[in-house]
């Protein structure tokens, strides 16, 4: 059974809201794809990976109108991240996603633990919308 909880815009802070995707979950694997990421938001991932032991990380950051800072990827790419740049043909890569999982297999996650799915970037970490949920 999926337990989901959605944090309204204002009422936690981002820390907050994202330490619920980890409650009473011990994840192995991460996965983020963000449009923009800053060195505040990559610093925070790291942070992140490292307070709950997570050893398999990934990355896919889109590069459109600029914004994703080069030396966050090279940040997260030095941190033993796994970087990835999103591609469109026409528009813009524009996911907010961070999924929490037990290890990768060829078909992605063995199991998805929790997930965290927004409206804001990784770019100050100002993330509103949050599902939060276990298997």
């Amino acid at each position: 059974m999926s337990n989901i909880l959605l944090s309204q815009a204002g009422s936690n802070t981002i820390e907050s809201q994202i330490s619920s995707v980890f409650k009473g979950i011990a994840p192995e694997a991460m996965c983020v794809a963000t449009a923009y990421l800053t060195l505040d938001g990559a610093n925070y991932l790291i942070k992140l990976a490292k307070k709950h032991g997570i050893s398999e990380l990934n990355m896919v950051a889109g590069t459109s109108g600029a914004v994703t800072h080069p030396n966050a990827l090279r940040l997260l790419k030095k941190s033993g991240w796994d970087v990835r740049l999103g591609h469109t043909g026409k528009g813009i890569f524009h996911p907010k996603l961070l999924v929490v999982g037990n290890g990768y297999s060829n078909k992605g996650f063995n199991k998805t633990l929790g997930a965290y799915f927004g409206s804001g970037n990784f770019t100050e970490v100002l993330l509103y919308i949050i599902f939060n949920y276990t298997v």
